[in-house]
């Protein structure tokens, strides 16, 4: 995958891992968390091809990676704010 493919997908996910943060009102750590989250949910969108068949690259030749790493990213920022508790603990 060329460069400029990997920083497209990793720019959807940063901008996903965004709205996440602001939809799910995150602040301070939580908020850096989702971008990371989504990142990582479009790089591993983007090469689900190889990862659950055989393939043996990724076709870029259609937009449809895209729409792969799009989804990607909504997946892992959703799973991961379901694991989160909704109130953060106090320390005393």
């Amino acid at each position: 995958m060329p460069i400029a493919n990997v920083v497209l997908v990793l720019l959807i996910g940063l901008v996903l891992g965004v709205i996440a943060s602001v939809a799910l009102k995150s602040r301070g750590l939580t908020f850096f968390v989702n971008i990371a989250h989504g990142m990582l949910g479009g790089i591993l969108g983007a090469m689900a091809p190889i990862l659950f068949s055989n393939a043996l690259a990724i076709g870029i030749s259609a937009p449809n990676y895209l729409f792969r790493a799009l989804m990607g990213a909504f997946i892992m920022v959703l799973v991961a704010s379901l694991f989160r508790p909704a109130k953060p603990r106090s320390l005393s």
